[in-house]
């Protein structure tokens, strides 16, 4: 499985720093992100379930929405 930081350990760094800001292992949302949806333990595990109010059900799965996210990013970039 993904090493994902815990909550506890992310305050406890905190209280430890000068600036009281967290070192985290990313530099940006972005890295965040596609650590995420790269990750091969994380690609088909369920990352939004989506029901609207006459029972729609759509599954995304990180890889999933990884990609549906990408190519909104490029349609708005383009």
């Amino acid at each position: 499985m993904s090493p994902l930081i815990a909550v506890s350990e992310n305050i406890a760094q905190a209280r430890q720093m000068d600036d009281g800001s967290p070192r985290l292992p990313w530099s940006s949302f972005a890295d965040s992100f596609k650590s995420r949806i790269y990750d091969r333990c994380l690609v088909n595990r369920p990352f939004l379930i989506y029901y609207d109010d006459q029972q729609l059900h759509r599954a995304y799965s990180y890889a999933e929405f990884g990609t549906a996210i990408q190519r909104a990013a490029t349609f708005l970039h383009d």
